[in-house]
């Protein structure tokens, strides 16, 4: 655990140390979110003696450069409801994975989000508290609909709320779904098996979201009966 200021990207080189030291020289496979390891680490683990593998996000200034060869690559289906692209360059594999099954997931996730948003927004406004309150009530709702909420353009109207008329828009881009961009040195390995080594990551994160989610219900909860 380190503070919350702490930056991701500061980390790595003292957890692979840790880890090291305390069980040893193995083969393991880091897989990280694209924000942790910098292109320095990543450079000294595919230099390094005992190769560390690593599967990682892909930063988007390094996809942007790439977006145009991986465009004209053809897909192809590993199995059922997921299909890739790979890049080998650099002694990495840039993979492009599209899986209908997270798709589907991640829609439902987005609408839900969408929806306590767009309900919290209609008490906001039938409520009109003054500026300030609304100001704070409105940072509030957006934190809990994350990325959503920039599917709706909210306006201040004298000091009110002014929201579209149809949120038929944001429902369509709450739908979208994108490929999830990773790069890895596992270069003998098949796509496969590196979208399984991905999904871990992924049970991990929605493992700690869902703990911390208790931990806030159990922490108010608390409050409510303090009161």
């Amino acid at each position: 655990m380190f503070p919350g200021n702490t930056a991701d990207k500061t980390t790595l080189r003292g957890m692979l140390a840790t880890i090291q030291r305390r069980f040893g020289k193995a083969e393991r496979i880091w897989i990280m979110d694209r924000g942790i390891p910098t292109e320095e680490i990543l450079t000294e683990l595919r230099a390094a003696d005992a190769q560390v593998r690593y599967l990682v996000g892909t930063p988007k200034g390094r996809l942007t450069k790439l977006e145009s060869t991986l465009a004209q690559l053809p897909w192809h289906e590993v199995r059922p409801q997921l299909r890739v692209k790979l890049l080998p360059q650099d002694g990495e594999v840039y993979v492009l994975a599209h899986s209908g099954a997270r798709e589907g997931k991640e829609r439902g996730m987005r609408q839900r989000r969408l929806k306590a948003y767009w309900k919290r927004l209609a008490e906001l406004k039938e409520q009109a508290p003054l500026r300030d309150a609304l100001l704070k009530k409105l940072g509030a709702a957006q934190d809990r609909a994350g990325r959503c909420h920039g599917l709706v353009r909210v306006r201040s109207q004298r000091g009110s709320l002014k929201l579209p008329v149809r949120p038929g828009r944001a429902a369509r881009g709450a739908s979208a779904g994108r490929p999830v961009p990773l790069r890895t040195n596992l270069t003998d390995d098949d796509p496969e098996q590196i979208w399984r080594y991905y999904m871990q990551l992924v049970f991990v994160e929605e493992a700690s979201a869902r703990s911390r989610m208790t931990r806030v219900a159990a922490h108010l909860s608390s409050k409510t009966r303090a009161h």
